[in-house]
C-alpha cells in the first residue's frame, strides 16, 4: 500500500510540475511585462523630476518651452 501511494504522489507532483512549467513560461512573460512597465513609470517619473529642477538657461539649452514643461509636469507617472 505504501508504494501505491508513492507512486500516486510521484505521479501527482509530476503532473503539477508539467502543470507549473507551462504557466511558468506565460507567468514569467507577464511578469516581465510588469517590470518593464513599472520601469517605465519610474523612468517618466524620474525624468519629469529631473525636469522640473532645471534652471531655465539649460530648458532653454534642450528646446523646452515653458509651457511644455508645465504641459508634461501635469502628466501622471503611468502617461507617456
Amino acid at each position: 500500500m505504501s508504494s501505491k501511494v508513492e507512486t500516486l504522489t510521484r505521479h501527482r507532483d509530476s503532473a503539477t510540475g508539467a502543470n507549473i512549467a507551462k504557466l511558468g513560461v506565460l507567468g514569467q512573460l507577464q511578469g516581465f511585462r510588469l517590470l518593464a512597465r513599472v520601469g517605465q513609470w519610474r523612468h517618466n517619473r524620474n525624468t519629469r523630476k529631473q525636469l522640473s529642477q532645471m534652471p531655465e538657461y539649460l530648458l532653454e539649452d534642450i528646446g523646452l518651452e515653458r509651457e511644455q514643461l508645465r504641459r508634461e509636469l501635469r502628466k501622471r507617472f503611468w502617461q507617456e
